[in-house]
């Protein structure tokens, strides 16, 4: 039967090759509730989705509206982003059967070559595309923007209004499908949930991110150097540090709550609520964070959930400050040169007045399609995945952001009402 499957698959009749894995599958979940031969299965399953995605994405026309390429709900390959995480998280499978099964040789091979080659690939063809559409000056013409969400959303957060709005940093737009998938299978919650896409800032940082989820006008976002040469978000004029978007938030008639520091205030009308177990998560747990993630979106959902039962809400939302690359283990970064003039410089992005020669990635400018980049302030943003600046002191990365990546800045907002 294994050998039925594999040679479907050889053959890249994927369609043929997830009927083999499914069936298969279901025969011996009659049996098992867990056993090497059910997962070794079910992973099967999981490479065909992946390799079927990926040569899909190698038929798909150019388009410099990388953005909708990327983040279309029905056909954006931010589905490819999720096939790869389901296939992380199932682990090694055939380590645990008898040598003699033919998956022992073949699954792990056939797992790795999707990961490690075709996986990269796809990310540096993303990367490509986004370069090409700043080229063109046409990226983001017909996008919501973070930084206008209060704009945007303005008549349902208006005083009055029972909302209550999740900020769950570093929510990539495939595990916020994954989270508006719980939430809406929970059958004793009558919610209808909604996704959106937006984009995010650039660089893809949460010190940007955050601070664009904050009320005001649309066209009084963002980012400049200041006399100290120190990259910062600004509002209004004034610079949107953790204190001051608390401030802001809580001059607009917000109840400003976070996960690490209290939470008090939950029978308030309008309720913020800070969740940054995921981005830090990424950082700490490099190499086993998307297994940690599996279990983190069912108790995201699960305290969303709760929360909502706790008081009546007209509207939720979830949303995120930016989303983020996640690189098989074991991938090399190579490393850029950092450019001349650069004054702030992290793994994916260097700023500065005047920067000397354009490195490999996009420059923001003050007249660059994102247009909340503000006088003398220069931005370079990598989008190759495999690369970061120079002295960064980061060896084994495989958690990234800053950068230009759909990955990183198309994000997946939620809108959560009652049914």
């Amino acid at each position: 039967l294994w050998e039925l499957w594999e040679a479907a698959y050889e053959d890249g009749d994927y369609e043929r090759a997830a009927t083999f894995a499914e069936q298969r599958h279901k025969a011996l979940a009659e049996l098992y509730d867990e056993n090497p031969w059910l997962n070794s299965w079910a992973q099967a399953g999981d490479v065909t989705t992946l390799a079927r995605e990926l040569t899909a994405w190698a038929s798909t026309d150019e388009t410099d509206d990388v953005v909708a390429l990327y983040g279309d709900l029905e056909d954006g390959s931010w589905q490819i982003d999720l096939a790869v995480y389901e296939l992380i998280v199932s682990g090694s499978p055939e380590e645990a059967l008898p040598s003699a099964h033919p998956a022992v040789q073949s699954l792990g091979l056939y797992r790795e070559t999707l990961l490690e080659d075709e996986y990269i690939a796809y990310l540096e063809d993303l990367g490509e595309l986004v370069e090409a559409a700043f080229e063109d000056g046409a990226v983001f013409t017909n996008q919501d923007h973070s930084h206008q969400f209060f704009s945007v959303e303005r008549e349902q957060l208006q005083s009055g209004q029972e909302v209550v709005i999740f900020v769950i940093d570093g929510l990539r737009f495939d595990l916020a499908h994954l989270l508006a998938e719980e939430l809406r299978s929970n059958t004793e919650t009558s919610t209808v949930v909604t996704e959106q896409p937006w984009v995010g800032t650039l660089p893809s940082e949460t010190a940007f991110g955050k601070a664009a989820l904050t009320p005001g006008n649309k066209f009084n976002f963002g980012i400049r150097l200041t006399d100290d040469e120190e990259l910062i978000p600004i509002r209004n004029g004034q610079e949107i540090s953790n204190y001051w978007r608390q401030n802001i938030l809580e001059n607009d008639g917000w109840t400003y709550i976070t996960k690490s520091k209290g939470q008090s205030g939950w029978g308030d009308s309008r309720v913020i609520y800070y969740y940054d177990d995921i981005d830090e998560l990424g950082h700490k747990n490099l190499d086993d964070f998307e297994a940690l993630f599996a279990d983190r979106i069912t108790s995201i959902a699960t305290e969303i959930e709760d929360k909502l039962t706790q008081g009546e809400w007209d509207t939720a939302y979830v949303v995120t400050d930016h989303g983020f690359v996640s690189l098989p283990i074991g991938t090399k970064l190579r490393s850029e040169p950092e450019p001349s003039g650069a004054n702030t410089v992290s793994r994916r992005f260097a700023a500065g007045q005047e920067l000397g020669d354009q490195n490999a990635g996009i420059r923001l400018e003050s007249d660059s399609p994102v247009r909340y980049i503000q006088d003398k302030t220069t931005i370079d943003v990598l989008t190759d995945p495999k690369t970061q600046f120079q002295n960064q002191g980061h060896g084994d990365v495989r958690y990234l952001h800053g950068g230009a990546l759909p990955q990183e800045f198309v994000l997946n907002f939620l809108r959560i009402e009652q049914d």
